[in-house]
């Protein structure tokens, strides 16, 4: 099965046909996920921004530690019990203080690719809401639903020890709908479960049981996850959360793999931004 069979593309800028509306849909419950067509999105994911959060990461760990947002390597937990080897910085959480912001070319940078998703959020949730989910329930309207973090999230396996396999274990995100952004590439990892495949529901059990397959970054597309409080929201017979998983190479070929940045858009979500 192809990537477009598996994982529809949605285009906010095309009016819909009812097939597409239907292999959406049918996604959401497999899955969790689809494609979203989001250039400008994809264009804000630029040079100038990798370079900045980039430069960041090489600062010293004192330096780091101390600036708002940061989480240092394997200090975020998946449910609670298993480190994750990567270091992440997050903007525009509620709670946040700003004591030591960030690198001010880095805000500008994310403020740059808040610029890019306001545009085009209102329309994407309009289609959820009355295209696709066909929801009573509003998605926006509420001050507890209308908020995103940005996230930027590092990787490098030089950091790694041998025996890890996985650069972020199965799990689902918090919130409504995150948007992964991320470097145009036919494999980094990222792994989407067949929910189809197993009987199971949490995440931990999923991950052991479950058909994982790979999703390429396609030019100009970006990723559409459905968090858990989607599901709260609508119910299980609407949507179910997207269980993925990063994938790490093996050993043997870590020092000639580049280190990896990946950004993230969680909607309505409160930290961590994994659970």
């Amino acid at each position: 099965m192809s990537l477009a069979d598996r994982i529809p593309l949605l285009n906010l800028s095309e009016e819909r046909d009812p097939a597409t509306i239907t292999s959406i849909q049918k996604a959401l419950l497999r899955y969790g996920v689809f494609r979203l067509w989001a250039p400008d999105l994809k264009s804000a994911h630029s040079l100038e921004l990798r370079k900045n959060a980039g430069e960041f990461f090489q600062l010293p760990l004192d330096v780091k530690a101390r600036t708002t947002g940061y989480t240092a390597f394997d200090s975020e937990l998946v449910r609670g019990d298993t480190p994750i080897p990567k270091e992440s910085i997050y903007f525009f959480r509620g709670g946040d203080v700003q004591h030591n912001p960030p690198p001010s070319a880095l805000c500008d940078s994310m403020f740059w690719l808040r610029d890019k998703w306001k545009p085009l959020k209102d329309t994407l949730f309009a289609s959820m809401s009355d295209e696709i989910l066909k929801s009573s329930v509003p998605l926006t309207g509420n001050p507890r639903l209308d908020t995103e973090s940005f996230g930027i999230n590092f990787y490098n396996p030089r950091q790694l020890d041998s025996e890890i396999a996985e650069y972020n274990p199965a799990h689902m995100d918090p919130g409504t709908l995150v948007l992964l952004i991320r470097d145009d590439s036919t494999d980094d990892g990222l792994e989407i479960a067949d929910l189809l495949s197993t009987t199971k529901f949490g995440s931990r059990d999923i991950g052991q049981e479950a058909y994982f397959f790979p999703i390429p970054s396609n030019p100009g597309e970006v990723l559409v996850l459905v968090g858990t409080r989607l599901q709260r929201l609508l119910g299980r017979d609407k949507v179910r959360p997207c269980v993925h998983r990063v994938r790490a190479r093996a050993p043997e070929r870590r020092q000639e793999e580049e280190v990896r940045l990946s950004f993230t858009i969680a909607c309505a979500a409160s930290p961590p931004p994994e659970v």
